[in-house]
């Protein structure tokens, strides 16, 4: 027998059964995401050891001097770098080192801020940085500043780190600006018809990532996409999905895994040797983009704790020193070793441990002055002509 949908609903039977029994456990889970969407947001950024400015560009009274946005709101922050038209105007690019400050105190400053500092009035100095940002994400921060002669850099400042070499792809967000600004994407795709025969495999991965673009552009028109964005202004569990995810995937399967395996923030992980192949590429690529365009390209390694033990193997970490100055001296790239600048007092904690990679605003300071020390007379030189 079949019964009307009025019928069923006033049936208790129903509400008192499995499917009241859901339909309570969904509003139970709703109720409790909507309340805890705020502590979700903070635990993504805290995970993503985002500063403590708000992630919205201020208004004109704070601009600011490095992109708060972690690489979030690309597109909103570029109308804060200071015109390059008249402007002498430099970049420092870099993960997570460049803005995160352990035990943050008033009036501690960025590398990127000090070195706006000191290097004003004759030059400007502006910071793009991502957490995990890998060297295909550099290549395309570089290409994007290029490709608008208001943001086009005299010189540009890449802080290389280990890290880079494990991790690949363009992230939504920056994939999300390609998609909006055509400008950046014929930059990417001038780039790949060049050094295709020099650089095979970094333009054939640049190439995937503008053909992800069509495919997420198809995506965005789906019905089910549609149906989804409507359903997460009114459904808070369906709204939070990206921070529910993050925290099941990073954070509660992330931690049980660690436990289980005994796996901390400083045991060692082989690099994939193809992964590592390809940044190497991609480095040797962006070097050359820049010098085509009579950009100043810098690169320095960057200050690792001397008391705290690292997740690099000695031999591959060793290699990769040694490859990064033959490549610098190969492409006469000015180059610096800044690993054992910063000392033990300057840096904090992390995971329970000593933080390896993140130091105080000292720190910040410390390696603001040895670029201006190795690299003053280059940052403030005339542009190469290409």
């Amino acid at each position: 027998m079949i019964y009307p949908l009025g019928s069923l609903a006033r049936d208790p039977r129903v509400w008192l059964g499995t499917a009241g029994r859901v339909c309570a456990l969904l509003l139970l889970i709703n109720v409790a995401v909507a309340w805890q969407q705020r502590s979700l947001e903070r635990a993504r950024q805290a995970n993503l050891l985002a500063p403590s400015a708000a992630e919205d560009p201020p208004g004109p009274s704070g601009t600011p001097r490095y992109d708060v946005s972690i690489g979030g709101k690309l597109g909103a922050y570029l109308s804060y770098i200071p015109d390059a038209r008249t402007n002498r105007l430099v970049y420092l690019v870099g993960m997570s080192q460049m803005y995160h400050i352990n035990d943050r105190k008033p009036g501690d400053e960025t590398i990127a801020e000090h070195l706006d500092d000191m290097l004003a009035p004759r030059a400007r100095v502006f910071g793009l940085a991502a957490p995990n940002l890998d060297n295909e994400e550099a290549l395309f921060l570089l290409l994007t500043v290029l490709a608008d002669e208001k943001t086009k850099p005299h010189t540009f400042i890449y802080a290389l780190c280990f890290d880079k070499m494990r991790f690949l792809d363009l992230r939504p967000e920056y994939l999300d600006f390609l998609r909006k600004h055509a400008q950046a994407r014929t930059a990417v795709t001038n780039a790949i018809d060049r050094y295709n025969a020099a650089y095979p495999i970094a333009a054939a991965k640049l190439r995937a990532s503008l053909t992800s673009l069509d495919d997420a552009a198809a995506e965005d028109t789906s019905f089910e996409h549609r149906l989804r964005t409507r359903v997460a202004g009114v459904i808070p569990v369906v709204g939070a999905r990206h921070q529910l995810n993050l925290l099941l995937t990073y954070g509660l399967l992330y931690q049980a895994r660690n436990t289980l395996l005994g796996i901390t923030n400083t045991t060692k992980r082989p690099v994939i040797q193809g992964r590592y192949e390809l940044n190497k590429q991609f480095l040797q690529m962006m070097i050359e983009v820049a010098q085509s365009h009579g950009v100043q390209f810098i690169m320095y390694i960057n200050p690792l704790n001397p008391q705290a033990d690292n997740p690099y193997v000695a031999s591959e970490y060793a290699a990769f020193k040694d490859w990064s100055a033959a490549t610098a001296t190969a492409h006469k790239v000015p180059f610096a070793n800044f690993e054992n600048l910063v000392p033990k007092g300057a840096w904090g904690l992390f995971m329970g441990g000593p933080d390896f990679k993140h130091f105080s605003g000292e720190g910040h300071r410390l390696t603001a002055e040895a670029i201006v020390k190795e690299f003053g007379p280059v940052l403030t030189a005339s542009p190469a002509v290409p």
